[in-house]
């Protein structure tokens, strides 16, 4: 496949690295993106997007918005996720396991 020849339904070119976010409104990058975490061995990367009151975490499993709790607080009560700040560094988890997935390096 050539790139640029893939375009989703928001004109996101999927092979360029661009996937839509629903926070933003806009085709991103997840690598680009000021917020990464990375899983325990360090090999997969998650994205984080904020805006005023939410959050929206771009994962291996799928993207998840939160809703803002604190400054350093968000949580999804649907999905049992949580974005929070732990000693100035950002973690992202599985609430209901309280099981942190993510960490930021």
């Amino acid at each position: 496949m050539q790139t640029g020849n893939d375009s989703d339904s928001h004109g996101c070119i999927g092979s360029a690295g661009y996937q839509w976010s629903q926070l933003l409104q806009d085709c991103i990058r997840v690598f680009e993106l000021p917020l990464q975490l990375f899983n325990a061995t360090g090999s997969t990367l998650a994205g984080v997007a904020f805006s005023n009151d939410k959050a929206e975490v771009f994962t291996a499993n799928g993207d998840f918005i939160l809703k803002k709790k604190s400054d350093s607080e968000y949580i999804s009560e649907t999905y049992h996720k949580f974005l929070n700040q732990t000693n100035g560094k950002w973690q992202f988890g599985d609430s209901s396991l309280n099981q942190v997935e993510y960490k930021e390096k």
